[in-house]
């Protein structure tokens, strides 16, 4: 039976394995042993900080935590294993290093992009950190294209199955006669995608949650994440402590409207401590996103990808910006509400808008779902997507 290596970085490793729980627990279930190997030592540059939650972590018990010091003490490792490899580390600059020893040791890597949503590009700035502008914009975009010629050429892996719920992707690759072309004879980074149900999906049809209507549920946005203050140092406090009186009285109105108690859910990788500065009057919640969304009566966003939860369960979302958000929060939030066809609330200058009309303006656009839902989160109903994953690894791996 195979071993599977799961290559990550241990930075954030609590929030890595909250997002990818799923999909870890059915390879634990199939395969003899999943390795989760840190990615830092193996990185370009170097970038070994471990997660200082990691002892707390809790595992299948078939699920080990490995961190090698250098590609020797891996390679070491990897002898007498009969293994391949689940791609969590990208085509950056930073995992050039791996991916050449990966090419060079012949090891098949599979990539699972089911999590049904999208990335939005970031917005450069010139005015502010040029510098760091450049290096991102080589180490990430410059060199996600080059990686595609890399492994054309041989010197990178070719990722053997690539799982998405993006059917949207699929259907332009397929309309458009070069991408078309390039994919048929595999000179895509990934040679096959597959289209799958999102993991949302799945987790839906399994019904682990009871649904209710029992809170309004608020997904918040992390302002100085590390990228963005790559790029413009860190957030301006005048302008946050601006945004959060605002956010929170506009919460505050609709808690007392509905009369429903407000629940604030953060991303696994946020600071808790931070969060809950924020949000003085609210309960702050981690690792429990999914369950208090199936037990929400009306959710809202500055910026989640989590609300996919919200638009498959056809609840009723809030797509919340300010004017004292920067370039890259209002980019983000704004593509998010238009791509998921939510109603878009400015929490200063639409706080004064009665219950009522804002009852009626999110029920209606409840109607858009269903698009987004058939573009990203389920493409056949009577399909488990990991047990199509699961398939065809096993089918790639004999």
């Amino acid at each position: 039976m195979k071993d599977v290596l799961f290559i990550t970085s241990f930075e954030n490793l609590s929030a890595t394995l909250n997002v990818n729980e799923e999909l870890i627990n059915q390879l634990s279930k199939n395969f003899k042993n999943i390795y989760i190997v840190n990615a830092g030592n193996l990185a370009f540059p170097k970038d070994n900080k471990i997660d200082k939650n990691i002892k707390n972590i809790k595992k299948t018990i078939n699920t080990h935590f490995i961190n090698p010091e250098n590609f020797r003490e891996f390679d070491n490792f990897l002898k007498d294993k009969d293994i391949f490899v689940m791609s969590n580390f990208g085509r950056y600059l930073y995992a050039a290093k791996i991916n050449f020893f990966l090419k060079r040791k012949k090891i098949k890597v599979f990539q699972v992009s089911n999590l049904g949503f999208f990335n939005v590009a970031v917005k450069y700035d010139f005015t502010h950190n040029f510098y760091s502008i450049i290096k991102h914009f080589f180490a990430v975009k410059f060199f996600k294209k080059l990686s595609v010629v890399f492994s054309n050429l041989g010197i990178f892996p070719k990722i053997e199955v690539r799982f998405t719920s993006d059917k949207k992707l699929i259907d332009h690759i397929n309309n458009h006669p070069i991408k078309r072309a390039l994919n048929k004879n595999k000179l895509f980074f990934a040679k096959e995608l597959e289209l799958v149900n999102s993991k949302s999906y799945d987790l839906y049809k399994k019904d682990s949650f009871g649904i209710s209507e029992d809170y309004i549920v608020h997904l918040d946005k992390e302002f100085d994440w590390p990228e963005l203050v790559a790029f413009r140092g860190k957030y301006d406090e005048q302008k946050l402590k601006k945004h959060y009186f605002f956010l929170n009285q506009f919460l505050s109105k609709l808690s007392k409207d509905y009369n429903k108690e407000v629940k604030v859910c953060i991303h696994p990788g946020y600071e808790y401590k931070k969060f809950r500065n924020y949000f003085p009057n609210f309960e702050v919640i981690q690792f429990k996103t999914r369950e208090y969304i199936y037990k929400s009566f009306m959710v809202t966003m500055i910026d989640s990808s989590a609300v996919v939860d919200a638009i498959l369960l056809k609840k009723k979302i809030l797509g919340l910006t300010s004017d004292y958000m920067g370039l890259n929060e209002k980019n983000y939030s704004i593509n998010n509400i238009e791509r998921y066809g939510i109603k878009h609330f400015n929490i200063e200058k639409d706080i004064t808008k009665n219950k009522k009309f804002i009852l009626e303006e999110v029920t209606k656009k409840i109607n858009n779902y269903d698009k987004y839902i058939s573009q990203y989160l389920c493409f056949n109903e009577n399909i488990s997507g990991y047990e199509m994953i699961i398939k065809t690894i096993k089918e790639k791996t004999l």
